[in-house]
């Protein structure tokens, strides 16, 4: 449910849209910057809940704040969920960049979600090598997921959502 990649460089980051804890994730992201691990980042996610400003909007200004250029940023703002992330953003990719550029892709999105995040982008995107920063936002460690109850209900959702999800076609197994 939680897997990990190693990093190595990537031609992109791509961060999945979230109102929660976009601090963390904006920390992950500029790390994966700064390190030199990716030098363009796709911030996704629309309007929801009781935001102002798109979740990529939010991330972009995150971005900026912590040192990345805003010509390295591009944002997706029009989707609602993880699927429409990875079809809407790719357009824009290829407007700025051209998807054939982009042979490697590592995705920063909240620990539970991160196979989920994995198997969508392999749905929409086969031909990109697919890594992941799974950022835990949580005080237990990863491998003691099960002793937080909050982290144990938001583990079990994505076990429950992910062979429906397959069924449907929203995502596809990783190779």
């Amino acid at each position: 449910m939680m897997p990990i990649t190693p990093l190595e460089p990537a031609e992109l980051v791509f961060v999945f849209g979230t109102p929660h804890h976009c601090e963390s994730l904006a920390d992950a992201a500029a790390d994966l910057w700064r390190t030199g691990l990716a030098r363009r980042i796709i911030a996704t996610g629309g309007l929801t809940g009781r935001l102002m400003e798109s979740e990529a909007g939010v991330m972009r200004r995150l971005l900026v704040e912590r040192g990345v250029p805003d010509e390295n940023i591009l944002t997706e703002e029009k989707s609602t969920n993880t699927g429409e992330n990875v079809e809407f953003a790719m357009p824009i990719i290829e407007r700025a960049w051209g998807l054939e550029n982009i042979g490697s892709v590592i995705a920063v999105t909240k620990l539970f979600a991160a196979r989920r995040c994995l198997m969508t982008l392999e749905r929409y995107w086969p031909s990109v090598k697919k890594m992941v920063r799974a950022v835990n936002y949580f005080r237990t460690p990863r491998e003691r997921w099960n002793e937080d109850p909050e982290l144990r209900v938001r583990v079990l959702r994505e076990r429950e959502k992910i062979p429906r999800y397959l069924e449907q076609g929203f995502l596809r197994e990783l190779r």
